[in-house]
């Protein structure tokens, strides 16, 4: 009976084996555990933040200066006027974050186009119309002819939401036509001024369309100043003197705010966005995800070592060991995360929480049919009914049988020394 009952745990054994790693490739390739790894992932990036890098200046288009200018859009002299007020303090480079891709009144078009080549480079972004024509995925819109020629280049200023919403990632170029022209990110093209070479974390990034983690910096750190107050000349020009200059709209109502993973739950501006991109860049600290392969490997691992250890660990043991390997996944993911490495541990974690209760859950079964068959032989070997041990009554089915089997035991012990001295009744009764 104990060698059906062995080969009994050891076949539902497999059968949790099996069950337990598709729950971990379904919560990896499907994100089951995403709602958790967003949110693990949130608390622990509020923890040690970058400073903010001091040579960016943002030109924020805000609402004091839409009260000053006016409503939105505003014609193209008026930004003509601001870039060569900006050419005029000797930047380091001009990042311009408003789309620029129809034309406009000559006269402005020509000013802006003018301002643009009038010094420091000066950078544009295009956009992607999805879904494009002729079957393609997205149509690339760069900026209209006379601005394109005149700026020093042309990126892409995509964000990338994951599932709920929240802009985390970035990717540091777009490919929309598969194997087609790749676009750098417009904050990439800014590291390459001077005739820098491209960053580091371009050049490992071999997949185009791979994102990337930003490590946002506090909200509001890195230095701004009002597009209005650069119109009237209240800037000083050593503030801007060797910066770069990020311009673009922090306005509510303009429409280029983002929901960012900060814990006040807040809005960020895509040029906030751009400045912190650009920060990591130069820093070289992205957060790179391990990958789907060697996630899914590091979340088979503590579960397969806890089902293993389930053929040998008395109950005790296997749960002090579930507890200790959910605490090093969580452990070893923030501590990835320190080294600017994700690993997400949800998957992982869903595997140990499938695996133990189903465990204990079959073992606790098996026990239970195999007590019941012994006491079934107990009782069809001279009609023999245990008597229950009032001491220990309980109502769980286990429990009962546990109780019953004692006190067979506890008779057919007492039989076999009674037996000893001769009492025939025992005897009769036992054997």
């Amino acid at each position: 009976m104990l060698g059906a009952l062995r080969l009994r745990l050891l076949l539902e054994w497999f059968a949790i084996f099996i069950m337990a790693s598709f729950v971990v490739v379904a919560a990896s390739y499907w994100r089951g555990a995403s709602a958790f790894d967003n949110l693990f992932y949130d608390q622990l990036s509020a923890f040690g933040r970058p400073s903010a890098d001091t040579e960016i200046l943002m030109v924020t288009i805000d609402e004091h200066s839409l009260a000053e200018i006016g409503k939105w859009p505003w014609p193209r002299d008026i930004h003509a006027r601001a870039v060569q007020t900006i050419q005029q303090g000797k930047p380091r480079s001009i990042l311009f974050d408003i789309l620029l891709s129809e034309d406009g009144d000559p006269a402005g078009d020509a000013a802006l186009a003018a301002a643009f080549s009038a010094g420091s480079p000066a950078y544009l972004p295009l956009h992607f119309s999805t879904p494009g024509n002729e079957g393609r995925a997205y149509d690339t819109i760069p900026p209209a002819p006379n601005f394109a020629k005149t700026v020093d280049g042309i990126g892409h200023v995509n964000v990338e939401f994951d599932g709920d919403g929240i802009v985390r990632r970035g990717m540091l170029c777009f490919d929309p036509e598969d194997n087609g022209r790749r676009w750098p990110h417009i904050t990439e093209l800014v590291y390459r001024t001077s005739g820098k070479a491209m960053s580091p974390a371009y050049r490992r990034n071999g997949n185009c369309n791979q994102s990337v983690l930003i490590p946002y910096s506090k909200r509001g750190a890195f230095s701004e100043v009002a597009y209005a107050d650069i119109l009237n000349g209240s800037v000083p020009a050593d503030l801007i003197q060797g910066r770069d200059v990020i311009i673009g709209a922090t306005a509510t109502g303009l429409g280029d705010n983002y929901p960012v993973p900060f814990g006040d739950g807040g809005m960020l501006s895509g040029s906030e966005i751009m400045a912190n991109m650009l920060g990591a860049l130069r820093r070289d600290d992205f957060i790179r995800p391990l990958g789907t392969t060697k996630s899914l490997l590091l979340s088979f691992l503590p579960v397969w070592i806890l089902l293993i250890g389930f053929l040998r660990w008395r109950p005790r043991v296997a749960l002090i060991a579930s507890v200790f390997l959910v605490a090093v996944i969580l452990i070893g993911s923030a501590t990835a995360l320190r080294f600017n490495w994700w690993f997400p541990p949800g998957a992982a974690l869903l595997g140990i929480l499938f695996a133990y209760p189903l465990w204990g859950w079959r073992r606790l079964q098996a026990m239970s049919d195999f007590m019941a068959s012994e006491l079934g032989d107990l009782e069809s070997e001279g009609g023999m009914v245990p008597i229950p041990r009032t001491e220990a009554a309980t109502n769980d089915l286990v429990g009962r049988q546990s109780t019953a089997l004692a006190g067979a035991s506890t008779i057919c012990a007492t039989c076999a020394v009674l037996s000893a001295i001769h009492w025939s009744i025992c005897q009769t009764r036992c054997l």
